[in-house]
C-alpha cells in the first residue's frame, strides 16, 4: 500500500442511493435510515464531492489520513507547491492559502484511497456512526443550520468556509427530495427509520465544492 493517483471515481445520483443504502444496512445491522436522515446526510455528501463528480479513489466523504505504509492514499492539490504554482488564478492563491493551513496542521495532507464504491460507502457510514454522531443526530433535525453546526463543531470540517454552508445543504437536500431518491423510505414524521433506534442505544474536478471543503478527521 502506498501513495496513489488522485484518480476521480464519479458516481451518478442514481448509483450513489442504493450504495449508501447497502452501506448503511451493512454499518447498522440490517437497519435502514428515515428519508429525511438520508436526504440530509446525502446532502452532506454532495457538498464533499459536487454530487458525485469529484469522488476521488471512491473516498466518499473526503476521508483524510496520514501518509502510511499500511494504506493507501492520495495527495489534495495543496500539497505540493509545484503543483499549485503552475495553475492559473484564482486556483494558484487558494491551494498557496490551504498548503499554509496544511503546514500548520489546519488542513489535511492526505485522504483515503479505496479499492471500490461498496467499500468508500461503508468506509464513510462507519466513520459517521464512530466519530460522528453529532451529524447523524442533526439529520434527525431536519435543519440546515443543525448540519452546518455539526459539522463544523464535530471537526468533520475544520475549514472556515464549513461555518457557513447551511444554504448548501439546505439547497442540495431540496434537489433530492424533488429527485425522489429516497422515497420509498418511512419518513421521520412516521416514526420510522432504524437509525433513531441505534442512536438511542450511531484530473480533480473543479466544482467549487471541492476548492472550499476540506477536514481534518
Amino acid at each position: 500500500m502506498a501513495e496513489v493517483p488522485a484518480t476521480a471515481t464519479p458516481l451518478t445520483a442514481s448509483e450513489t442511493a442504493p450504495a449508501f443504502l447497502s452501506a448503511w444496512a451493512q454499518v447498522f445491522d440490517g437497519a435502514e435510515p428515515s428519508r429525511t436522515e438520508a436526504e440530509w446526510l446525502l446532502a452532506l455528501l454532495w457538498n464533499e464531492n459536487a454530487k458525485g463528480r469529484a469522488i476521488i479513489q471512491h473516498n466518499w466523504g473526503n476521508l483524510s489520513t496520514t501518509a502510511s505504509a499500511d494504506r493507501d492514499y492520495w495527495r489534495p492539490p495543496w500539497f505540493d507547491p509545484a503543483v499549485f504554482e503552475a495553475m492559473d488564478e484564482p486556483k494558484r492563491s487558494l491551494y498557496r492559502s490551504i498548503h499554509e493551513r496544511m503546514l500548520k496542521g489546519q488542513e489535511p495532507s492526505a485522504f483515503r484511497a479505496f479499492p471500490d464504491h461498496a467499500t468508500g460507502a461503508r468506509a464513510w457510514v462507519s466513520a459517521l456512526k464512530r466519530n460522528f454522531q453529532a451529524i447523524l443526530k442533526a439529520a434527525r433535525k431536519n435543519s440546515a443550520v443543525a448540519m452546518q453546526d455539526a459539522i463544523f463543531n464535530s471537526r468533520y470540517c475544520t475549514s472556515p468556509g464549513c461555518k457557513t454552508n447551511a444554504e448548501s445543504y439546505r439547497r442540495l437536500r431540496a434537489e433530492i427530495r424533488s429527485k425522489g431518491l429516497f422515497a420509498a423510505l418511512p419518513d421521520l414524521r412516521s416514526g420510522g427509520g432504524g437509525a433513531g433506534v441505534l442512536l438511542l442505544g450511531a484530473v480533480f474536478l473543479g466544482g467549487a465544492t471541492w476548492l472550499v471543503v476540506r477536514k481534518t478527521r
